[in-house]
Order: C-alpha cells, then structure tokens, then sequence
C-alpha cells in the first residue's frame, strides 16, 4: 500500500460500535479536555476507518503499517493539518490509539484504557493531548483476520484558524532591486505569538529576523524591507509561532530579480497599443516582449511603428521584440484611405510568354485588406493579407513542386488611377501587372446622368498577318456586360479553339482578357476598352500564345501574335428587322472567303430580309450555306472548298461598322470570312 487514502465518510455520523466509543471518549470521568469543545471529525474517522480496514485486510497490528506509514502521515495525506512543529516524520504517532479483537466497545474502551500511553491520549492525562479536541473513530469487521475486531481512535487539534500571507512581492513576480519591501497579512493570530523572516538564495540561507505583529490585536497588515536579494532565483519564508515558540503556519513567496529597464510606448494618432504597454513602464532586459497597435475605428488605420531595430518590419501592427536599454516605440496611424477604395480590382500580367502571363482579381475592404487569386502560368494561388498605409502589399506564395514566387503591388491610394500596379517575380524574372478597380454598378456622370454599360458587344480578333505562321482569318468573341459591371467574354480563336473569360468593366472602361490555354502552356491575354467612335464601342489588343503542338493539323508551331480588338455594341432586333444593316439596296451584301488553302476568292452575293433570313444570289456557290442568330449577331454556314471537301466558317457581325468577319479551316490552314456591303 502506498500513500494513505481514507475512506470517505459524513461527518457527525458513526457505526453503532463507533459510536460506543466515541460515546465512551466524551463521557469517561476521567477525561481531562473540555468536553464543550469536543467535536467529531468527518476527515479524522475517515482516516480511522481506512486504518482499521487496512489492519484487518493485511493482517498487521500496529501504528505502523507495512508500507512504512504512521498516523501523523496518515492525516496530513487525508489533507488535515497537524502543527508543523511535531515534525513530518512517515512513523511519528501522536494521535492515535489502537484496539483489536473485542468484540463490543465497552470490551474495547477498558482495553485501552488498560495501557498506560492509551491512557495518556484518550483521557489527555498528558497535557500535551489536551487541545486535540477534534477526533475521528473507525471500526472494522473481518472473520477471516486474526482479530476480527479492530478499533482505531484518533484525536487532533482543531483545524488551525490562523492566516498567514505574503502579498508583495507575489510568487513568481520580477524584481530589480537587492532590497525589498515584504508585506503581507496575518488573520486570526490569537494563537499567533511572533513572525519570523528570512531569505533563501544562491548566496545562502539569510538568519531569521523577527517582524512586528500588527498594532492592537495582532491581526491585520505587516511589512519589513529585506535586502540581500541577488540575480536570480529567491526565496522569501515567513513563519508563525505561538507564545511558548511551536510553530504554526508557514509561508513562501519566491521571486526573480531581473535587470529592468524603462520602455516607453506612445501613440500618434487616432488609434491604441496592446494594454499594459502605454507610457513608461519597467521592462526586462532581453526578454522578448509582444505588442500591436489598433485603431480605434475606420475612419483611421495603422501606419507605422518608429523606435524599432533597424531589422524590424515596421509596417507590422504586430511586433514582437527584445527589450533593450532606453528603447522608445512610437505607434502611428493615419486617415484612412480605403474607405473610398473598396471594391474588386483585376488585371493581367504583362508576361513575355505564356508561362508568365495571368491575371489578379483582389477585392479590397474598407480597412485596406485583400483576398482573392492570382493566375500565373498553368497554376492558381489564394491570396489574402492587408495593405499598409502606404498602400503595398507583399507576399511569399508556395507552389507544389516549384520555387515559391513573391508578389508585390500597390494600390494608388490617392485615388487618382484607381488602380494596381505590382510584379511577380519567379526566380529573378519580373513580370509587370496593372489591374483597375471595377465601376460601380451606378457611376453618376457630371451632368448627374447614371452612366450604363451594360449589354452585349460582338467584337473581331484581328489576324497578325506580320507572323507568317499563324491564322489570318479573324477570331471573334461575344462580351457580356452585367449591371453590376462583371463581364463575360467567350469566343473562337481562328485556328477554331475557344476560348472563354470572367473579367470586370473598371472605371476607366477596360476590361482586362485572360483565358488560359493548354493547361496554362498557351494563353490568350491583353485588354480592351469601351470607346464611343462613329465605327466601334470596343477597342484594344490581346496577345495570343501558342505552344508548339506537332500532332495538329493546323498550325502546329509554336507563335505569338499581338492580335488588334475592334467591335461594337450589339442590339437584338426587334421583330421585323433585320439584324444587320448593310445599308444598301434591299440589304444586299457580299461574303468573301480568301487564304486557307484557297487559290482564287469565293465570293457570294446574298440579301437580309426583315426576318433575318439570308437568300443567296445567283450566280451561287455549290454547297453554300448560311445562317444567323438574331440574338446574339453571331453568323455560320458551310461550303465546298476547291481541295478540302465541306468546310465551315463561323463569325459575327459589327452593327456600328455594318460588317461581319470569320475564319474557316482548309486543308492544313485558316481562311479568312468577310461579310460587307
């Protein structure tokens, strides 16, 4: 058996045969205590009872069980406490007396009453016993145990009613002084006759030194300096002693002397430091210390700290640092700019090729932070931090299985452009990017007229004819703008892949392409703007990357091409119109088919009825074939190619330019189709 565990018990109630003797303790003539102040223990009989138990069940008889544990050891485990001056010996008996093999209590009292030491304790014949006025009675019952009855008596003084405190310095506190002002309090010290103090550390063991009592009834605060405190770890003990010198309570405060130094931490602007950190205060040498800086609401924002080493990001509201000798730690916050700022801001890369090419697309709260994904090359990466007051931002973005790549930008936080400008950079190879922040859904112009874009565009993705190996029909694209001044572009290159974009319409009117091809080996980049000319809403340039791709069919080297945008805004006709007007006799136009393996030009005479109809004229192409949707101005047919067989062409129509422009594919090239007056 190890540590003593009682049994449990509630207080105040016994066994019968318990109760005999507990009956007997209180009323024997010759019981020398003051029977008023006698009173059963609940932790005390606890205790006898698991003492009598563990007798019987290991078949000993003895103060002294055999794992080497007494009575005095016994009650202190149980959490009672005995006088600290009897010592804290695991064999020390100066509470219990023991009975066995009776088998009625009275047997048992006059049995232990019978010795002489028995005696002694149960009546405190001996006046040593005579203010152990608590006590606890058990009994057990085991036939199969040598004595089958087993009784076990224990007295003790009453719980102490004494305090004893040590406040200042607190346990665990820091200090930077070799002498110190030690208070602390003492409550209920009617037994309570002097205090000791000393110092314990790695110099030695101070003496005691007596400390005064309090004035009056000796309760109350206390206080005396004590010096001798060194670097490091130390210990201040206190004790209580009654009158005649036994010691009652015992109590420690260990501290730390510390090298402190001022820190000094001021705020300029609307804004507040982390608690505890304002004005001057006492800090540790090279002790590292934590700190941010908040503003205290919107209309303001952290700028910077000044008085940090020169190592330190400044721009950090959050700082951590290691205290130093005359270290001064300015925070500062500024008005805050993004209020008027907020909003979804994109735009593409400037990339030399396909690999380097992408797009931002951040949204920008009203305090200056970010989220949102940066395209680059064939991957995709979320992003998310703030803005300093400056308006930059940086970040270190990892990719599975390749170098991480840094982003930096910052956003003109004057207004003026409202727009982004950064890099990426990928191991030294810079990559500009500009991205415009997206038009509110109710721009109001001077004249107090909302400004609405939104509606359809058909616009034509002009042929580089300066790069011999690439298409020189035209490609086309459909561009959606919503009212809330998203937009969608979807088209056909003119080697016949599609291509497809989510993009924005921004306050300067752009509108920024990027449509990723070939799993980000190819791409399609550049920007357009509305414009308002006499011949079109749309105008700008895109990029065209394409890899080298050896199995195609058409075009199957590698090219890049800078590839000019040009369309207009496109209406659906109402019922009874044509949806183009080629402004000619009974809308009679032409369809032009040249290049794409094609010697001579097919050219196709045709009108456009009220009913977006197309009737060919005569002479007419063998195999020629056309048709539209009014709804969207896109343009398709068919016809048969001089050496390829049955081919088709695609395009789309310009209202504004009174035109349509296509592609078609011959044998192994792209053809150009043009629909004109």
């Amino acid at each position: 058996m190890g540590l003593f565990r009682p049994l449990s018990v509630d207080a105040g109630i016994f066994t019968p045969q318990e109760q005999g003797i507990a009956n007997a303790l209180l009323n024997d003539p010759g019981q020398k205590r003051n029977k008023s102040t006698m009173q059963a223990d609940a932790t005390l009989t606890a205790v006898a009872r698991a003492r009598a138990k563990d007798m019987a069940t290991r078949r000993f008889f003895d103060h002294v069980n055999p794992s080497g544990i007494g009575p005095n050891y016994a009650v202190r485990s149980a959490g009672y406490p005995l006088p600290l001056w009897w010592g804290n010996s695991r064999t020390d008996n100066n509470v219990e007396s023991i009975s066995a093999g009776y088998p009625t209590a009275a047997a048992a009292w006059a049995a232990l009453l019978a010795s002489p030491a028995h005696r002694n304790h149960l009546l405190a014949v001996d006046s040593f016993y005579q203010d152990q006025t608590s006590y606890g009675v058990g009994y057990y019952y085991d036939e199969s145990s040598p004595y089958w009855s087993y009784f076990v008596v224990i007295t003790a003084p009453p719980k102490a009613k004494t305090t004893l405190k040590i406040s200042s310095p607190v346990s665990g506190s820091k200090i930077g002084a070799a002498a110190v002002t030690v208070a602390g309090t003492v409550g209920e010290s009617g037994l309570v006759g002097w205090l000791d103090i000393r110092l314990e550390n790695t110099s030695g063991t101070s003496g005691w030194t007596r400390v005064s009592l309090p004035a009056g009834t000796g309760v109350g605060a206390w206080s005396t300096v004590i010096s001798g405190f060194v670097p490091g770890a130390n210990t201040v003990r206190l004790r209580s002693y009654t009158g005649v010198g036994n010691l009652l309570m015992e109590a420690t405060s260990s501290v730390q002397w510390v090298v402190l130094k001022p820190l000094t931490v001021a705020v300029d602007g609307d804004g507040e430091v982390t608690d505890g950190f304002l004005g001057t205060k006492n800090r540790e040498l090279g002790v590292n210390y934590t700190i941010a800086a908040k503003p205290h609401d919107n209309r303001t924002i952290f700028s910077h700290w000044t008085g940090l080493p020169q190592s330190a990001n400044a721009a950090s509201a959050r700082q951590t640092f290691t205290m130093t000798d005359g270290l001064s730690l300015v925070a500062h916050f500024v008005p805050n700019p993004y209020e008027t700022l907020s909003g979804v801001y994109q735009g593409v890369l400037q990339g030399l090729q396909a690999t380097t090419t992408g797009q931002l697309r951040v949204s920008v709260t009203p305090l200056g932070k970010f989220s949102g994904k940066l395209y680059y090359g064939a991957g995709s990466h979320a992003i998310s931090g703030t803005m300093n007051a400056s308006g930059q931002a940086g970040l270190q973005i990892k990719r599975t299985g390749q170098p991480e790549i840094g982003l930096s930008f910052n956003l003109d936080i004057t207004g003026a452009t409202q727009e982004i400008t950064g890099t990426v950079n990928e191991y030294g190879v810079i990559t500009p990017l500009r991205a415009e922040r997206r038009a509110e859904s109710s721009e109001v112009l001077d004249e107090g007229r909302l400004v609405d874009h939104s509606g359809q565009f058909t616009a034509r993705i002009t042929p580089d004819t300066a790069v011999v190996n690439a298409p020189h029909g035209s490609g086309y694209a459909i561009i959606r703008v919503a009212k809330s001044n998203n937009v969608t572009v979807t088209g056909t290159l003119a080697d016949g892949r599609a291509i497809s974009a989510s993009s924005i319409l921004s306050t300067n009117d752009a509108i920024p392409i990027y449509a990723r091809l070939f799993s980000g080996a190819g791409a399609v980049t550049g920007t357009t703007t509305l414009v308002n000319t006499s011949t079109a809403d749309i105008s700008g340039s895109v990029r065209w990357f394409k890899p080298e791709r050896l199995p195609d069919q058409y075009y199957p080297q590698a090219f890049t091409t800078q590839n000019a945008v040009i369309g207009s805004r496109y209406v659906r006709p109402v019922k009874g119109t044509a949806f183009i007007d080629f402004q000619t006799t009974q809308n009679r136009a032409r369809l032009l088919l040249s290049s794409g393996n094609i010697q001579t030009q097919i050219t196709q005479a045709l009108e456009v009825d009220s009913n977006n109809t197309v009737e060919l004229q005569t002479p007419t192409n063998t195999g020629m074939k056309i048709t539209v949707n009014a709804s969207t101005g896109l343009l398709s047919g068919s016809f048969l190619h001089p050496t390829a067989g049955v081919r088709k062409f695609s395009g789309v129509v310009s209202q504004k330019q009174h035109v349509g422009w296509g592609f078609f594919l011959g044998v192994d090239q792209g053809g150009s189709m043009l629909l004109q007056p």
